[in-house]
């Protein structure tokens, strides 16, 4: 998501100062990466964070504000104001609040966490997600980890 981030903040900077066409063209095959990383990796965060029963809806509701807003663009666009770098703006701010907002708030994602085997910082992120979902603490054990442990232990040996 970062880097998906990272690549479209890049592109609309890239497209507000290019002069040339075929500049354009390849920052927009690049906005297109981006935009892919950035949508379908959120959806994925947006719904890996969400309580199991809100998990649907709110997928369904990540894409249709991008839908609503791509509508909304196109329209403003054709009917109110053909400066695209009113729109180039708008989509940077956005841009950069979300980028800080995700070093700020957003954790690693817990199955990334416990794929790799760091049972610890996947306790802690899960633990803050139980708080925030269910407003209580819950204390997490993986099956896993012993096994891993013991693994260990028999190496050090």
């Amino acid at each position: 998501m970062l880097v998906g981030l990272t690549i479209y903040i890049g592109v609309v900077i890239g497209l507000v100062f290019c002069k040339f066409l075929w500049l354009a063209d390849i920052l927009m095959f690049f906005g297109g990466i981006g935009e892919t990383g950035r949508y379908y990796v959120a959806y994925v965060y947006v719904v890996e964070f969400m309580p199991i029963k809100y998990q649907d809806a709110t997928g369904l509701y990540l894409f249709m504000v991008f839908g609503f807003t791509m509508t909304f663009i196109a329209l403003q666009f054709w009917f109110f104001c053909s400066y695209w770098q009113i729109n180039a703006a708008y989509a940077l701010f956005f841009a950069v609040l979300s980028l800080i907002l995700i070093l700020v708030w957003l954790p690693e994602s817990p199955r990334y966490c416990y794929g790799k085997k760091q049972f610890d910082k996947c306790r802690v992120i899960m633990e803050r997600m139980s708080k925030m979902n269910i407003n209580k603490k819950i204390t997490f054990e993986f099956d896993n980890e012993c096994e891993d442990l013991d693994q260990m232990t028999k190496i050090q040996d």
